[in-house]
């Protein structure tokens, strides 16, 4: 891929922070940002090579991330983690306006599963806009494809892990068994996967059992932990009872993250008995491989998402019980063997397991979702388009007019492909020019602008103030009635056409249209001037004095509505209180002094 990408990479409320895994090897040739909660923050964030911003919740919409916005307009690709979270909603809802790109990652096919049963709308929204898919099993490869994403959308890896954040320490083993009371003998069998579904775990208790049964001696030895609350756990704890289990049986019911590494420095048989192949099995490889990680022996079924690729010895073909048996007595045996020692295992994880083998594979997929795109390339569209135009803004009146046209051409050829968005910079564009007095360019901009109806109305007010501005007085009425008909009740149209007659000799119709569009935009004092004006111009003054006075009932006294009130009184012969009214004025001026703002072209 030529250059380098601006990524950011969201984690949400499920906290899946395998993707912080997947995207580290990736750091070294990307720039490559982390947003997650403020209240989420974990080790493994803290620990990560890839910058880390925090963020508050929104209270107003729960799951959204506040302020987030601003680190998704610097990005040149998005990839936020989990199918079901809100903070994948809200990227995107953003990547989809502004014509970003969208990856999903997902470790839990599950999450996939979750999203298909329980929100559909949001998760067709998903489908249809994202770029495409990370994710860690076939099965939710194929569920993907089942609901209509193209395989090119999807990217099916590999499971692997950051194997140097995981390792062996003495001093975490002495310290978790000390915790759980184990001797340093006992040889610890532990098994992480869910208790959801029981059928594996009891598989384990009725192998022990068996191994009690025919070698006390060294079942004797061995003790079996179990991780997390299921809704099995206490079936299972009531199985080890009746099994004559119970004293060699453990269970830890609380999140093991903050101490995994001693968690799995204390085992010496990390254990995962899938008893069928679903979507449920595939986080499992997860674990297996970090506890690999830390020197323990790695145990399969024929079933596991990893048997295919971990050796022979650490897997087992069948799935009864008995051949279950037969091989924790086996691995006992031989777990004095130099090809076992924990240093050989961390050894062989890393050289067969680290995330970074999976770099390449990433690498290739966003290049290829890259040459989709309109320009081919991801790399410079970090220069968000609201970014673009407000700088453009902001600069418009300090930087030279010859120095913005570049700048502007060049986001009109970055956002060629985006209808909205070039046709509002042809606008800014149109305007820019108006206002330094090239009418023929300016003309060339809003009649562009008029093939996009987002700018429609913007376009007709451009080419009406232009042909006010060439006495081209029929051209400037069509132009406002057009802009008028698209938005009814328009202060800026209707002040246009009051102006257009008001300089055509017409200031009745003027007084009209001044009049309709101040009942709109009281507080445009460029259009109360021109009304107070064309009530002096007009020919049925007594109408001019009804609008005049309706005037000061609603907006209160102003200066420049009482002096013109006075002049009309004297103009029908009511001097005296037409002098009042002047004296009143004079008063108003000398107590708040009304400045008229100068309004430009391009306004």
């Amino acid at each position: 891929m030529d250059g380098k990408l601006n990524i950011l990479l969201i984690i949400g409320k499920s906290q899946n922070l395998r993707a912080f895994d997947l995207l580290e090897p990736l750091a070294e040739v990307h720039s490559i940002r982390a947003a997650t909660f403020l209240h989420a923050l974990r080790k493994t964030i803290y620990t990560s090579k890839l910058s880390l911003q925090s963020f508050l919740e929104d209270q107003h919409l729960p799951g959204y991330m506040l302020g987030l916005e601003d680190e998704l307009a610097r990005a040149d690709l998005v990839i936020a983690s989990g199918f079901i979270d809100q903070s994948t909603q809200q990227a995107l809802r953003y990547c989809h306006q502004h014509q970003k790109s969208l990856l999903v990652f997902s470790s839990d096919p599950m999450d996939l599963k979750w999203a298909m049963d329980h929100d559909q709308p949001a998760l067709d929204d998903l489908l249809k806009f994202a770029s495409g898919f990370l994710v860690y099993s076939e099965e939710a490869s194929e569920s993907l494809n089942f609901v209509g994403v193209e395989n090119d959308r999807i990217l099916c890896l590999a499971p692997r892990i950051h194997t140097r954040r995981m390792d062996f320490q003495p001093k975490n083993r002495e310290r978790f068994r000390t915790y759980i009371k184990l001797p340093s003998e006992s040889y610890l069998i532990s098994c992480c996967d869910p208790l959801a579904h029981d059928s594996g775990a009891r598989n384990l208790l009725f192998a022990l059992k068996y191994l009690t049964d025919h070698n006390q001696d060294l079942a004797s030895q061995m003790r079996l932990l179990f991780t997390g609350s299921g809704e099995n756990k206490e079936a299972l704890k009531y199985l080890a009872v009746d099994l004559g289990l119970a004293k060699q049986l453990l269970f830890i019911a609380q999140d093991t993250s903050p101490f995994q590494k001693d968690l799995y420095s204390a085992t010496d048989l990390a254990i995962s008995w899938i008893p069928k192949s679903d979507m449920e099995s595939a986080h499992a490889s997860f674990w297996i491989l970090e506890a690999m990680a830390c020197g323990a022996r790695p145990l399969v079924s024929s079933y596991h998402p990893l048997a295919e690729v971990l050796a022979p010895a650490f897997t087992v073909e069948q799935n009864d019980y008995v051949t279950l048996a037969r091989e924790l007595q086996k691995v006992f045996e031989d777990r004095e063997l130099p090809a076992y020692s924990r240093q050989a295992l961390v050894e062989q994880c890393r050289y067969q397991f680290d995330a970074a083998d999976t770099a390449p594979h990433v690498e290739a997929f966003i290049a290829k979702l890259a040459a989709k795109t309109p320009q081919g390339t991801f790399v410079g569209l970090n220069q968000d388009f609201y970014v673009l135009l407000e700088r453009l803004k902001r600069e418009s009146g300090s930087v030279a007019f010859e120095d913005l046209v570049p700048l502007i051409d060049e986001g009109l050829q970055t956002w060629s492909w985006h209808p909205e968005f070039r046709a509002q910079l042809q606008l800014f564009k149109g305007h820019l020019l108006l206002k330094n007095n090239d009418l023929d360019g300016a003309m060339n901009c809003f009649e562009l602008c008029t093939a996009d109806e987002c700018v429609h109305r913007e376009a007709y007010l451009g080419l009406a103030r232009i042909a006010y501005l060439t006495y081209a007085a029929e051209e400037a009425l069509s132009f406002y009635r057009k802009a008028l008909a698209i938005k009814p009740n328009d202060p800026e149209s209707m002040a246009g056409l009051g102006q257009v007659y008001r300089k055509t000799g017409m200031p009745d119709d003027a007084v009209y249209w001044l009049g309709r569009s101040l009942s709109v935009d009281t507080e445009n004092q460029s259009t109360l001037f021109a009304l107070t004006q064309a009530c002096l111009e007009c020919v049925d003054m007594d109408r001019a004095i009804d609008v005049l006075e309706q005037l000061i009932s609603i907006m209160g006294e102003k200066g420049p509505v009482v002096m013109a009130l006075g002049q009309l009184y004297y103009k029908v012969g009511e001097c005296e209180r037409g002098r009042i009214l002047v004296d009143q004025a004079l008063l108003l001026t000398d107590q708040k002094p009304y400045k008229l703002l100068k309004v430009s072209n391009a306004g």
